[in-house]
């Protein structure tokens, strides 16, 4: 594949959601960023949700700590990669490049609270959060470390990206160590 400018923005966009992943604990099954089925790239996921998650709505008027855990989780993890991409390159980046992980992430909050002021405000805490995630010095190490091995290898198995994302931080430990010994 020709490395370009957009090349290199779906690698960050597909590791910011893999490295999102992998630190709530899901390990992707696969990452590409060769394009298909009208998209510039995917992390192919296991299933999260189970089939009783999110069963008989009407009736529920709270959720447990647990289903909203997994739903911030997931936004997390969809809001990542845009985040990334546009951290990478602000210049570039284009709403329609999220388009089908905010429609994701809006159908999954939707489920959790349908007023929409509150859902605003939701959406709107979450994709901060997403933003810190990613701009934190050590994930952003992961996510580029793990963009340029997706620039080398277009299609990476779960555990080609979980070890790639664990070396980026494993590397960084020592260095963080003899920062906080310094100060």
């Amino acid at each position: 594949m020709k490395r370009t400018k957009a090349l290199e923005s779906t690698a960050h966009h597909e590791a910011g959601h893999a490295v999102a992943a992998i630190y709530v604990q899901i390990e992707p099954k696969a990452v590409t960023i060769i394009p298909n089925d009208g998209y510039s790239g995917l992390v192919s996921l296991p299933a999260y949700f189970s089939d009783s998650d999110f069963l008989d709505l009407a009736a529920v008027t709270e959720f447990s700590p647990e289903l909203q855990r997994k739903v911030e989780n997931s936004v997390l993890i969809s809001f990542a990669g845009p985040q990334a991409q546009k951290y990478f390159n602000p210049k570039g980046f284009r709403s329609y490049h999220a388009e089908k992980d905010y429609e994701c992430v809006v159908e999954l909050l939707f489920r959790l609270e349908q007023d929409q002021d509150v859902l605003k405000h939701y959406f709107r805490m979450l994709d901060c959060k997403a933003r810190n995630f990613v701009r934190s010095p050590n994930h952003w190490k992961a996510i580029c470390d793990l963009a340029k091995a997706l620039l080398a290898q277009p299609k990476m198995s779960g555990r080609e990206v979980r070890e790639t994302v664990l070396e980026s931080y494993r590397v960084q430990i020592p260095r963080l160590r003899q920062k906080a010994a310094k100060a």
